[in-house]
């Protein structure tokens, strides 16, 4: 995913803690990530002129702001701040899939097929390599053979110490 790079007057280098990041005051502000990809810095602000691909609209950048953060933070109900049905699929997607396993699919639901079936699959592949678990294999095994293997496979890895998260 891009990420943005917004600076405005009077928030620039203020650090992540002087930023307020709940969801509630996201709408006015974004994170910015230092060319090495290291994210360390937050900046409060405002879209402006000042993207990084000028092709994108406001819009379109604001939502790629709080699919980035989303992502990031591994925050789904971010992903609703998103307007763009297929920005806010993705970040859905990529955050419950990335999730730690926490076991919370219910944020799928919002999805139309075939998003929501990748969804609850990427996630359910993840509750099983993060709990060691081989039960929630058992969810692939009517719907796609090659993926109930892959889980088997990954959470037989995650046992003997060489898991992929």
């Amino acid at each position: 995913m891009l990420m943005l790079t917004i600076l405005v007057a009077g928030c620039t280098g203020k650090p992540a803690a002087s930023c307020n990041s709940k969801t509630g005051e996201l709408k006015n502000g974004c994170l910015y990530e230092k060319a090495t990809g290291e994210l360390d810095t937050a900046y409060c602000g405002q879209m402006g002129p000042s993207l990084l691909n000028p092709d994108y609209s406001v819009d379109i950048a604001m939502d790629r702001c709080y699919a980035d953060v989303a992502v990031l933070r591994n925050e789904p109900d971010t992903c609703f701040l998103v307007k763009d049905k297929i920005i806010q699929s993705d970040c859905l997607l990529e955050c419950v899939s990335g999730s730690s396993g926490s076991g919370d699919l219910k944020v799928c639901d919002v999805l139309a097929e075939p998003e929501k079936s990748e969804c609850i699959a990427g996630a359910t592949m993840k509750l099983a390599t993060s709990k060691k678990d081989f039960s929630y294999c058992d969810y692939f095994s009517e719907r796609n053979l090659g993926k109930f293997k892959e889980c088997y496979r990954a959470v037989a890895a995650c046992l003997k110490g060489n898991c992929q998260n």
